[in-house]
């Protein structure tokens, strides 16, 4: 053939796809000075030992790894004259290579590769120079080759499958079927609740809920769960959270599909609920003298932590009474005049009631 390396070569016919932990075998003796590889070659048509993506290579007396024309290394050594079992097992990527001499009861691994992927592959051998003898070639036995397609319908009902054959010498033959697409029980959607977060699980007027559609069920499984929280807002999944911006009850639907695609759906509430009002205290009264101004600027320190509510003060909005504001617990301000103000707190909890 084309390319060959030395004009002698000796390389199976049929074609072995890649299957992994699959095992390729054979029996080899060298005479005198002998160069020659042995293992897994592609599918072209050029026997060069550069076509073999595995190779177990003979030279004087070392043993060699080549894989596609490149050199592995040295990994033993053989005695012309003495039969050798060789062995090349396929991985998905790469191969491990076995010797051992012939009767020996223990394979000696040679290399183990990541190298290449090739597929299919044809087992043979390629000769330099010498003498060599080679016997017991063994491959895995191939299937028949029957096509078994894999086919996705997208929905219910009987479909007609026509299957034609066509053998060696363009005979046919045709036959068909039915494929009837059932569905199982219907899904039942569960959302769980009714939910009355109070407050405590409120942060400024924003009441997070954490929802459970787990007690839905169905005989084969559910494939999508879909939520409306009655607020506009909308989520996806088995357990989903959502944060609600006000007080108020609410009406959650989940609906739940199963795989063939049928549907249910089942509403619940939520319901947030404030708990006491917030009562303000902006302390004082505050009397501030002369040794407190600076130039002509009195500076004030106010304290509203006396204001209380059973599950804690969101803001604070003060007015100092002179068009001036501000915010925080202990807020101060710089007064430009002596004189009275009215001084004016307002505090809201976390479900933004006010006092």
């Amino acid at each position: 053939g084309s390319g060959s390396w030395g004009a002698r070569y000796l390389v199976t016919n049929l074609q072995y796809p890649r299957h992994i932990g699959d095992s390729f075998t054979g029996r080899m003796r060298t005479e005198g000075s002998s160069t020659v590889m042995w293992g897994l070659k592609d599918t072209g048509t050029n026997y060069s030992y550069i076509q073999f993506p595995y190779a177990i290579y003979f030279n004087g007396t070392n043993i060699y790894i080549y894989e596609g024309g490149a050199s592995r290394g040295t990994f033993g050594t053989f005695t012309n004259g003495t039969d050798y079992d060789l062995r090349i097992d396929l991985k998905a990527t790469g191969a491990t290579y076995f010797y051992r001499a012939t009767g020996a009861p223990a394979w000696t691994l040679l290399y183990d590769s990541t190298y290449s992927t090739a597929s299919p592959l044809r087992l043979g051998a390629t000769a330099h120079s010498g003498t060599i003898h080679l016997d017991d070639f063994t491959a895995p036995a191939q299937p028949a080759a029957v096509d078994q397609p894999t086919v996705l319908y997208p929905g219910l009902g009987s479909h007609t499958v026509a299957l034609t054959v066509t053998d060696g010498v363009g005979q046919t033959d045709a036959d068909s079927t039915t494929v009837t697409l059932v569905a199982g029980a219907p899904p039942v959607a569960n959302p769980g609740g009714p939910y009355t977060p109070g407050e405590a699980s409120a942060n400024c007027n924003q009441w997070m809920v954490a929802f459970d559609g787990s007690g839905s069920s169905d005989d084969n499984g559910i494939y999508r769960y879909d939520w409306n929280f009655g607020d506009g807002a909308t989520a996806t999944g088995v357990t989903p959270t959502h944060t609600y911006a006000a007080p108020g009850t609410y009406t959650v639907t989940l609906t739940v599909i199963d795989h063939a695609l049928q549907s249910h759906t089942a509403t619940t509430t939520v319901t947030t609920t404030p708990g006491l009002l917030p009562v303000a205290n902006p302390g004082g009264p505050y009397t501030v003298d002369e040794a407190a101004a600076s130039a002509g600027l009195w500076t004030v320190a106010f304290n509203g932590t006396g204001s209380t509510d059973d599950n804690g003060i969101c803001d604070y909005a003060w007015d100092f009474g002179d068009g001036g504001s501000g915010s925080g617990a202990t807020p101060t301000h710089g007064y430009a005049a002596a004189g009275d103000y009215t001084v004016t707190l307002t505090v809201r909890d976390h479900a933004h009631q006010s006092h």
